[in-house]
């Protein structure tokens, strides 16, 4: 398995960052061929971390979030990150929980 990671920093105006996630960037998001799970959650910031909300896409293998990334699907929720009004940082982390 592998993860996307998107950590996204404190936007402008949090009403609207929530609205346009939840209505826009989560339904695209989801429409991304091959995901297997999305899950996000608001982050408690400590000691100044910086993080606001969080999201981890879980795809099957590398080949399969490629392709996702660069789908009219993938496209469509990269160009939506840019109304939320907050910064973002992806990862990428290969296996999962007590994978080898």
């Amino acid at each position: 398995m592998i993860r996307l990671v998107a950590l996204f920093g404190a936007p402008k105006d949090e009403a609207l960052f929530r609205e346009k996630y939840e209505n826009e960037h989560l339904p695209l998001a989801r429409q991304m061929p091959g995901i297997l799970s999305l899950i996000h959650h608001p982050v408690d910031m400590v000691a100044g971390g910086g993080v606001f909300h969080m999201a981890e896409l879980v795809f099957p293998d590398r080949k399969t979030l490629d392709l996702a990334m660069v789908s009219p699907e993938g496209k469509n929720a990269a160009r939506s990150l840019g109304a939320l009004g907050a910064s973002v940082t992806m990862f990428i982390v290969e296996g999962g929980p007590g994978e080898k």
